[in-house]
């Protein structure tokens, strides 16, 4: 048996170890803290039903639609920050429907479909809850970027 083919391998993974933690925490900086706890969904009548009776335990609702025809629209990314610009929440490839539970405070929800971002502000306060609708002028247009820009 040749110890060598044994110990290499075995002290590469032994050396690289230390290491895994850093390139996690390395990805895990990279990307906004996901901060809210939130349900995202809607495809089809059960789906939706789902989402709007649930609807009242979280204080942001979001819903997704195309302008020409009013039909849901999935697959967008969202990005929340909070007033100071520090995201709080990101989401790829959500909807149509998304709700969120978050902190009371001011925000900003972008979300982006088929390369079109469309932004809005909204300020949460208590029990009250705040509804959010976007509508796609273009959804049907060819895909330029697929992530608000953080």
């Amino acid at each position: 048996m040749n110890l060598h083919k044994l110990f290499v391998p075995a002290a590469f993974c032994l050396c690289m170890s230390p290491l895994l933690p850093i390139s996690a925490h390395a990805q895990e900086q990279s990307l906004p803290a996901r901060t809210a706890i939130y349900m995202s969904g809607g495809i089809g009548k059960d789906e939706q039903a789902l989402m709007r009776k649930s609807a009242k335990d979280f204080n942001l609702r979001l819903e997704f639609s195309a302008h020409r025809d009013g039909e849901f629209v999935a697959g967008e990314n969202i990005l929340i920050k909070d007033a100071s610009g520090t995201p709080v929440f990101f989401l790829a490839s959500a909807g149509p429907m998304v709700n969120v539970l978050l902190p009371d405070g001011r925000y900003t929800v972008s979300g982006s479909y088929k390369g079109n971002v469309e932004t809005q502000e909204v300020v949460l306060r208590g029990k009250e809850g705040k509804n959010l609708y976007f509508r796609w002028k273009a959804a049907s247009a060819p895909a330029k970027s697929t992530s608000p820009t953080t």
